[in-house]
């Protein structure tokens, strides 16, 4: 058996505001200084991502050395593939699973119409596997929905009982005669913990097993740390722990405050908070730790400000002096200021910067505003599929399905970058389209079906025929009506796409070059796969399938030609949970985007929740104040805000108003702190209307 690697406590934390891959790596390089080499190599470390992997692999190769002999690094959410976990049936298809759901909402549209549109199954069929994972996630199956008492609810829940009663009633029929056997990703998850939960209770591991950066805020991954948390050698390391929070807070805690979902971990383990011991080196700015800690107290316990104002007040230099808080008037003027300032970050030798927002909309506006100076952040969200040249290109195909194409839409499908061909080919193509156009314009034809385009090639040149006989070839599979098995609808649309992108005679994969058209050509050959479902697809249909599971998908920009700086980044809150920088901006801190507002649950009441023992809707909230807290803590943080969004009047943040009222009751000292945030914001804002402001007065001029 190894050594033990921890003397006393195996709860540690790493405060906000530090990297958490640098930081657990280098306190794991501590722990195993004058060690032997092969200890290193018996460590099993649980991490919560694939990317959260990746990056504490890359930091331990740094802190370990090159030649060091690595931890095991696992994912949480893949505990089917550990070695402990027994040999269980493939998880079903996330697209198969969908699509059979799909299915089964069409059957039951057509029996209550009133419910919905049929357009609306396949968001139906998503939001109804969301569901079931949820419910697995907490370790329920789906016929725990019949333990709701409608009768106690309002009666229209009666009609969405009836609704969601489909997963219970057909579903696991499905996967067991007709999936063969497999199950749901999340079931699969329940049962692989369970195989190890017997298998490490019956022989413990006889190595460090360590779950590392998780919060606990997924009833499975709680589960987990709780079963580490009772091993021998078991240890857990907490990202962005609060230890100014008073221990007896923990249990006053509700679902939207940052520390909740931890203090829940804490209590089911049965540990005090005051037993969580630092892992690695203490945070670099612990006094605006101190601060976050206490404004974003629970409400019913924020009179304890008026006794911490004095102390408070003396730290407010401290805590305040790398913080800037940007109060733009509109959306455009905050996604100037951040760009000038990751601009202004490269004029430091080797700094970095990163924009951390869930606001996409502000992150398209940034990496516009950088391209003025023909800069390219490194955006970890990259872009929806579907807004890519290849996914724009297979949605204007897919949209002429079933019948003659209106003639604006295969106008626009032909002048599509991606459609014609390549050199020579493709400036031919443009010029028949272009002609074409204006034919049908003058002559006021609506469809464009074959007939149309022949009369435009009567009476030119031979190579106007055959460039019409190619465009009618090619769409024509298009044309037919009735409904197609999805499999045959996705062949059908890869073979008409690849002709258009193709042009006469050209290469049919160069539709699928780079990145994004490799990311395309997945997707369709999925729906290729997926025979066997039962899925029928009318015409019309085809698009909004493609709209949906291209909204969920998303590439990085691929642009050889302007690779992304990796000093300016674009995180979202996910991403942002293990990195930092130099310099950290904080955008969009407006009411309802940061955070997002918890949504309507089309399926479950609050009181049905409850009676489930799901989670509350706030739980998100939760995890986004946690996101702000951790990210909050770096040494230089800039928070920007838009005043108006579109024209209507935004509110700040909730957080932001917690701060700003918690400095106002400092008395002077906090007030002085508010002004130099907003002063140095101000500045900010300033220097970016000078960008767009001419440099003198143009007058006019005396003529035309």
């Amino acid at each position: 058996m190894m050594p033990p690697l921890f003397d006393g406590s195996r709860l540690f934390h790493v405060p906000p505001g530090l990297a958490f891959p640098e930081a657990f790596a280098r306190g794991l390089a501590a722990r195993l200084r004058g060690r032997p080499p092969l200890d290193a190599a018996r460590i099993e470390v649980l991490v919560p991502s694939a990317r959260a992997a990746t990056l504490v692999d890359r930091a331990l190769a740094a802190h370990l050395g090159p030649d060091a002999l690595l931890p095991a690094v696992r994912v949480v959410g893949a505990l089917a593939d550990h070695p402990a976990a027994p040999v269980l049936p493939p998880a079903v298809s996330p697209l198969r699973r969908m699509l059979r759901l799909s299915e089964l909402v069409r059957a039951f549209l057509d029996r209550r119409p009133e419910i919905a549109p049929p357009s609306a199954r396949f968001a139906l069929a998503e939001a109804l596997a969301a569901l079931l994972d949820e419910l697995q996630a907490a370790g329920l199956g789906p016929d725990a929905l019949d333990r709701i008492d409608v009768a106690q609810h309002a009666r229209h829940w009666q009609t969405t009982r009836d609704f969601v009663g489909i997963i219970a009633d057909h579903w696991p029929a499905i996967l067991a005669e007709e999936e063969g056997g497999a199950l749901d990703p999340e079931a699969r998850e329940a049962r692989a913990l369970e195989g190890i939960a017997a298998r490490w209770s019956a022989r413990p591991p006889d190595h460090p097993v360590i779950v590392a950066g998780s919060t606990g805020s997924r009833p499975l991954t709680a589960r987990l740390m709780a079963l580490v948390a009772g091993l021998p050698q078991g240890a857990l390391v907490l990202p962005g722990f609060d230890s100014w929070l008073d221990p007896a807070m923990h249990q006053r805690l509700g679902p939207d405050h940052p520390q909740a979902a931890m203090a829940a971990l804490l209590g089911r383990i049965g540990a005090d908070p005051a037993a969580v011991a630092p892992w690695d080196a203490a945070a670099p700015c612990p006094e605006r730790n101190r601060l976050i800690s206490l404004a974003l107290q629970p409400a019913p316990v924020t009179d304890r400000w008026l006794d911490a104002a004095p102390a408070l007040a003396e730290i407010l230099p401290a805590a305040t002096a790398g913080l800037a808080l940007v109060e733009a008037p509109g959306r455009r003027q905050e996604a100037l200021a951040v760009a000038l300032m990751m601009r202004e970050t490269l004029e430091r030798p080797g700094a970095t910067v990163a924009l951390i927002t869930p606001d996409r909309q502000l992150a398209r506006a940034v990496t516009a505003a950088l391209a003025r100076w023909d800069l390219v952040p490194d955006d970890s969200a990259g872009r929806p599929l579907g807004q890519t040249p290849p996914g724009i290109f297979l949605r204007l195909v897919a949209r002429l399905a079933g019948g003659p194409p209106a003639a604006g839409a295969l106008i626009e499908l032909a002048k599509h970058p991606l459609c014609g061909g390549e050199g020579a080919a493709r400036r031919e193509h443009m010029r028949r389209t272009a002609s074409l156009e204006l034919f049908l314009r003058r002559n006021a034809i609506p469809l464009a079906d074959p007939g149309a385009i022949r009369r435009w090639a009567a009476g030119r040149p031979a190579q106007a025929g055959a460039w019409a006989a190619w465009i009618c070839d090619a769409i024509a599979p298009l044309a037919q009506p009735g409904a197609l098995e999805v499999s045959a609808a996705a062949a059908r649309l890869r073979g008409v796409a690849e002709a258009l992108a193709a042009g006469p005679g050209g290469d049919p994969g160069r539709l699928w070059r780079r990145e994004d058209g490799a990311a395309a050509l997945e997707l369709v050959s999925e729906l290729a796969q997926a025979a066997g479902t039962g899925a029928m697809l009318e015409p019309a249909e085809l698009a909004r399938l493609l709209d949906e599971l291209m909204a969920a998908r998303n590439v990085p920009p691929a642009d050889p030609a302007r690779p992304p700086d990796p000093r300016l980044r674009i995180l979202g809150n996910r991403e942002a949970r293990l990195e930092t920088a130099d310099r950290v901006i904080l955008g969009g801190l407006t009411e309802g985007v940061w955070p997002a507002l918890p949504g309507a649950d089309p399926w479950l009441s609050r009181p049905m929740r409850r009676e489930l023992g799901l989670a509350a809707p706030e739980r998100g909230i939760g995890l986004a104040a946690h996101d702000f807290a951790t990210a909050i803590g770096a040494p230089e943080v800039i928070v920007t805000r838009a005043a108006r969004i579109d024209g209507v009047p935004a509110l700040p943040s909730r957080w932001l108003v917690r701060l700003e009222n918690l400095l106002l009751g400092c008395g002077e000292a906090g007030a002085r702190a508010l002004e130099g945030m907003r002063a140095r914001g101000r500045e900010w804002l300033r220097l970016a209307a000078r960008l767009d402001r001419p440099a003198a007065p143009v007058p006019p001029a005396p003529r035309p």
